[in-house]
């Protein structure tokens, strides 16, 4: 139980990365609306709105690697650097690894299978980026004090704790090339099934992650929904949108989208509430804080 309580805690670290990335996207979003109905940015405004909005996704794009780097020093018995280094290279090694050129090159079946390309296509997800950051700082607590021969004294120490941590995510990266189709079609099908039960799919989500809170890793299970593990990218889809919530109905698709009916014209993408509407982001406020935002706003009425 101790060691899941540290896991939390180390959770937090990238966690706490959230809210300046919602500050930015809020004030930029409201300086510059083009950037989510579409149209040119023009005005000094707007031009900031965009930089800010900009600066705000660079943080929801590469959460995975402040996972890496943040459960990494987390984990460390005295939350040292050299936990998050050795982090870093673990993660660059399995996402290298296990990337689709690699495995297709490695295993060329795998190109004619489309769940298992899938999953290998998304493999830097922040899902593989706990997993990186608890061999970094599992490999610093266990090598950091050892000492090697003379001739090799320049590794010894803290020093040799990404060469072990490399060499560890090898293997691992074995292990996953075998292991992760299974684990990620897992993680799709609950998703997907949580999604497609609507609002008892939100109650469900909502009671694992209250279940979860006293070892904090509902973080972990935050990180199936809102971030790019499996597909479903809340956060991404709903900054996307300026928190609209118009979402495309099927979100895993990878096809084109369909064409308009005959004799309808293809219209412009739905505009978002006006922010004016106070009693519509009150009622977005109250279902986040319920925990209801999982899979309430992914139907969303058709606006024909």
């Amino acid at each position: 139980m101790k060691y899941l309580q540290k896991l939390g805690k180390a959770l937090m670290l990238p966690v706490a990365c959230l809210p300046i990335c919602g500050i930015l996207m809020g004030i930029g979003y409201a300086l510059c609306p083009s950037t989510m109905q579409g149209g040119d940015v023009t005005g000094i405004l707007e031009m900031i709105g965009f930089f800010l909005v900009k600066a705000g996704g660079a943080l929801i794009d590469n959460m995975a690697i402040l996972f890496v780097i943040g459960v990494g020093v987390g984990m460390a018995d005295d939350n040292d650097g050299t936990a998050g280094l050795a982090a870093l290279a673990s993660w660059l090694m399995m996402t290298n690894l296990l990337s689709v050129g690699t495995v297709t090159t490695l295993m060329p079946a795998i190109a004619d299978n489309a769940t298992k390309s899938l999953a290998f296509g998304k493999i830097a997800n922040p899902f593989i980026g706990i997993l990186a950051g608890i061999i970094g700082a599992t490999c610093y607590n266990k090598f950091k004090g050892t000492k090697l021969p003379d001739w090799l004294s320049f590794f010894s120490g803290k020093r040799c704790v990404a060469i072990v941590a490399g060499v560890v995510s090898i293997i691992v990266s074995a292990i996953l090339l075998f292991i992760w189709p299974l684990l990620f079609g897992a993680l799709v099908a609950i998703g997907e099934s949580i999604v497609g039960l609507g609002p008892v799919g939100a109650g469900i989500y909502a009671f694992l992650n209250r279940l979860l809170i006293p070892t904090g890793l509902h973080h972990a299970l935050n990180n199936v929904f809102w971030f790019d593990t499996i597909g479903l990218g809340d956060l991404q889809h709903f900054w996307a949108t300026g928190g609209a919530g118009h979402h495309r109905a099927d979100r895993t698709s990878t096809g084109p989208a369909e064409a308009p009916p005959p004799g309808r014209a293809q219209g412009p993408a739905p505009r978002p509430p006006a922010c004016a509407d106070h009693r519509y982001w009150r009622g977005r406020a109250a279902a986040f804080r319920a925990g209801g935002r999982a899979g309430s706003h992914l139907r969303t009425p058709d606006p024909s």
